[in-house]
C-alpha cells in the first residue's frame, strides 16, 4: 500500500546518497522523498516536529559499529518513536525498547523495517503511545542510566569485534 500523506526525509551525508538518489529516480518517487544534507545540531528540532518515526538503520561494518547514536536520545526528546537496527548501540544498551517506544529490527533486514515503518504509521494510537513512552523513558535516563547504557552497548560492540576476528 502506498501513503499519499508521509514523505521520506534522509538528513546528513554519506557515499551513497548518489546511489539513493538513483534509486528515488528509478522508482519515480521524488515527490514523496527528501534528501536534505547535514541538518547541524541546532536546526534539528523542527525535523522532529514534523516527524512521525526516525529511523536509524545502521549495520555492522569491518571497521565497527553505531556506538550509540545520540540521535535517539534527540528524537525520543522530541517524543518521536524510533526504529534502530540491532547493531545500534542505543538499542543494545536498552534505551531503544522494542514495542515500548519503537521498535528495534535486525540490521540488514529490510522487510522487518517496512513491518515496523507501516505499524507505526499505519496505527496513529501506536504512534502516540510509543512517543509517550519515549518521552517518559529519556526524561528518567539520568547519568547512571546513560553509563549503565553505554556500558552495555559497549560490551555488545566489543562482543561483535571479536566474532569479526574470527
Amino acid at each position: 500500500m502506498q501513503r499519499d500523506d508521509a514523505v521520506l526525509v534522509i538528513a546528513g551525508t554519506g557515499s551513497q546518497r548518489s546511489r539513493l538518489e538513483q534509486i528515488v529516480q528509478e522508482r519515480s518517487v521524488q515527490e514523496r522523498v527528501r534528501f536534505v544534507g547535514y541538518v547541524p545540531p541546532e536546526e534539528t528540532v523542527p525535523y522532529y516536529a514534523l516527524a512521525w518515526v526516525y529511523v536509524l538503520s545502521s549495520i555492522t561494518l569491518p571497521e565497527g559499529r553505531e556506538l550509540w547514536g545520540l540521535v535517539i536520545n534527540e528524537a525520543f526528546n522530541q517524543g518521536v518513536p524510533v526504529i534502530a537496527t540491532d547493531a545500534v548501540g542505543a538499542a543494545a544498551g536498552g534505551l531503544v525498547q522494542d514495542g515500548v517506544n519503537g521498535f528495534v529490527v535486525p540490521e540488514r533486514d529490510s522487510l522487518a523495517l517496512a513491518r515496523a515503518l507501516r505499524r507505526i504509521l499505519d496505527d496513529p494510537d501506536l504512534r502516540q503511545q510509543l512517543s509517550r513512552n519515549a518521552r517518559c523513558i529519556i526524561a528518567g535516563w539520568d547519568n547512571e542510566r546513560m553509563v549503565m547504557g553505554f556500558r552495555r552497548a559497549i560490551e555488545y560492540v566489543i562482543g561483535q569485534d571479536r566474532e569479526f576476528r574470527r
